[in-house]
């Protein structure tokens, strides 16, 4: 099995069009191949963009597989991060492997995006991976 099954977490960042999301969600699409294990997709701004406690974000915090894609287009409210903060923590307190996308161009964008340093810690325990690939579209 890769890691994305064993509890370990992906944070693609990078500039729009190169296949992040077309590349995450066949990561989903191989997990469920390989052993029947399913997962939930959703945009950040979907999920997290008003800011309020959802049925989504609880469904998020459970999912065996969760791809939060273009994480950063989501609005910038203390309600907003403190619900990302809530979904990764409850994740990697549960050993649940989480892939984000991010236009974010790189580590330093999402750090100086999200200043709320636990987040921002636990992030760091994703293997991290910029992207600087051309666009594809």
């Amino acid at each position: 099995k890769g890691e994305y099954l064993s509890g370990k977490s992906l944070f693609l960042t990078g500039t729009k069009g190169p296949g992040k999301t077309f590349s995450v969600l066949a990561v989903l699409a191989h997990a469920y191949a390989l052993d029947g294990r399913n997962g939930m997709y959703i945009r950040a701004n979907r999920l997290l963009g008003t800011g309020k406690q959802t049925d989504q974000l609880d469904l998020a915090m459970r999912a065996p597989i969760l791809l939060l894609d273009e994480l950063g287009g989501e609005p910038r409210t203390e309600g907003v991060t403190a619900n990302l903060f809530d979904l990764i923590d409850v994740r990697i307190d549960s050993a649940l492997p989480t892939i984000i996308t991010s236009n974010l161009v790189d580590w330093d964008a999402v750090v100086s995006r999200y200043p709320h340093e636990a987040l921002v810690d636990r992030l760091e325990t994703y293997r991290i991976v910029a992207t600087n690939l051309p666009s594809k579209r």
